[in-house]
């Protein structure tokens, strides 16, 4: 497979980040900015199949994104080579990666851990409030 080697000495740390649904966002896109010890990438939502977010790797605007219309983030289905980026940003940690899609959940590309809801959060809250 294409998955980084974890070095068999390698220091346990605590993620410094994770990709979550801001609180104040209330729509499927909003703008976010990932820590500056963030490289480019994608990141999923480990908690919400259907959410990411893209950070940029620098001051500029990250964002968080949920596919709609029942689609899944997924991190290794994407036009080029599909890749985890390196430990430990990739997987295993926050499970980082240099691309993804929206893709049908049967279709996804799963290596992620498992945790995520069926339903979106933003699903569930207007399911909720409307």
């Amino acid at each position: 497979t294409n998955a980084p080697v974890i070095p068999t000495n390698a220091p346990v740390i605590e993620p410094l980040f994770s990709c979550a649904r801001p609180s104040e966002c209330k729509t499927p896109s909003c703008q976010i900015q990932c820590p500056l010890d963030i490289p480019e990438g994608f990141y999923p939502d480990l908690t919400d199949c259907a959410s990411f977010c893209q950070c940029s790797g620098t001051i500029a605007p990250s964002k968080y994104e949920e596919c709609q219309n029942g689609l899944y983030f997924d991190p290794l289905n994407t036009k080029s080579d599909p890749q985890w980026l390196p430990w430990p940003f990739g997987i295993g940690t926050l499970w980082g990666s240099k691309g993804g899609i929206c893709n049908w959940p049967n279709q996804v590309n799963n290596d992620r851990p498992p945790g995520c809801k069926n339903k979106s959060r933003y699903q569930e809250n207007r399911i909720i409030n409307d």
